[in-house]
């Protein structure tokens, strides 16, 4: 059982910076932090202001904001700050910082009182390091699988950047996604960032059994500790598909029993079809599954965790790099990636399988932005349910074929 779960009032209200404790008292590189504003303000270093609230640790993913202090300007103390972020807007009169408007969002649909919720938030002050921003996740399914994600641009050059996703399992390099600026040479240095992050994950306070991401920061041979969020538990595949079979999916993180899972996948939400208040949208215990075709992300980050299955939705050119560095330079989208029981990136052509593609010749773009979409969110708004594909879906974990149903 995790330590923290068990009692979350032992975070003493900031997630990251008790963890971040923790795991340096076990002999972990973590960056500098600061006991307090005003030290933290008088000190020579980039300071990086970052959100701190009891929910982040096992349920909100990027919806809270963390900043540099430089961006917030002449602030005195923790309460000013929060007015900042509160208030503050663009030339264009949209909002500069999202998390007070998400937050409102999140706590509407879930019941929580708003008020109450963000007088818990509050910040811890970290000295900022640049380098190489590493996301680490065990896979939930295939045991001694791993996705690598690196990500850096503008952080120690302008014009040096790199973008990846690796997949490595037993020990070897499996995948390589995304993209690098041919002046990084990459490090490669996968077995050590594996063995850091299980060295965390067996830690007494945590459940080495859950799959937790977990974010770094490389400085040179050095590997700074930034972040603990718990993630799925790990279920092992039993199966296998048989190597004859053709799997029609890009990337596939999750398994399914043998026989695979039969659901509606939703396409179109009367809320968003009605064009009802982001904070309004009804929340479920449970969802089979998915495309999120919407841009209300406080809804997708309480129904992430709760979904059997996510099916992402690839550009144009179904561009596996791409798609997948999407998530690497924005990680706060890995909970799409990582929360739902199985997530899968889907290839152009599946859809012209399922039910209601009847147009044989058309482009994935085209059932997109064409008339199946539009028909069923129609349909939504006229009926007051929510409408959506019928799928089958059998995954074991690495590959994964999807196919409509009558």
């Amino acid at each position: 059982m995790d330590y923290y779960l068990e009692d979350l009032n032992r975070l003493e209200g900031q997630p990251k910076r008790a963890v971040a404790d923790y795991v340096e008292s076990n002999g972990i590189l973590v960056p500098c932090r600061f006991d307090s504003f005003e030290e933290a303000k008088n000190s020579d270093k980039k300071i990086i202001l970052r959100s701190e609230h009891p929910l982040e640790y096992a349920e909100i993913s990027g919806l809270l904001d963390s900043c540099y202090l430089e961006s917030v300007g002449n602030v005195n103390n923790i309460e000013e700050i929060k007015r900042v972020i509160s208030n503050r807007l663009d030339k264009d009169g949209m909002s500069v910082f999202r998390g007070h408007y998400l937050m409102q969002g999140y706590c509407s649909m879930i019941g929580l009182d708003f008020d109450e919720t963000w007088d818990k938030l509050s910040f811890s002050f970290w000295e900022y390091l640049p380098g190489i921003n590493k996301t680490i996740v065990a896979d939930s399914s295939i045991k001694g699988r791993y996705h690598i994600q690196e990500n850096m641009f503008g952080s120690v050059k302008e014009d040096l950047w790199i973008h990846k996703h690796f997949i490595i399992e037993e020990g070897k390099l499996i995948k390589s996604f995304g993209c690098v600026h041919p002046d990084v040479k990459e490090r490669g240095d996968f077995l050590e960032m594996i063995e850091l992050y299980e060295t965390i994950r067996n830690l007494p306070r945590f459940d080495g059994n859950n799959c937790p991401m977990m974010e770094f920061q490389s400085v040179g041979d050095k590997h700074y500790f930034l972040q603990y969020r718990r993630g799925r538990d790990f279920v092992a595949s039993d199966f296998e598909l048989d190597s004859s079979v053709q799997d029609n999916t890009l990337f596939v993180r999750g398994h399914t029993p043998k026989e695979g899972i039969y659901g509606k996948v939703t396409v179109a939400y009367v809320e968003n079809w009605s064009d009802v208040n982001s904070w309004s949208w009804k929340v479920s215990d449970k969802e089979f599954g998915s495309f999120d075709f919407h841009y209300n992300w406080a809804f997708s980050n309480i129904m992430c965790p709760r979904r059997k299955l996510q099916l992402i939705h690839p550009s144009a050119k179904s561009d596996l790099n791409f798609e997948l560095m999407k998530f690497v330079v924005k990680h706060s989208l890995n909970t799409k990636l990582f929360s739902p029981e199985v997530s899968v990136i889907c290839k152009d052509e599946v859809f012209r399988d399922l039910k209601g593609y009847d147009n044989e010749g058309d482009s994935y773009k085209d059932f997109l932005e064409g008339s199946e979409v539009a028909r069923l969110g129609e349909l939504a708004r006229k009926t007051g349910e929510n409408q959506g594909i019928e799928v089958h879906l059998v995954s074991d974990g690495k590959r994964a074929i999807l196919e409509g149903t009558d």
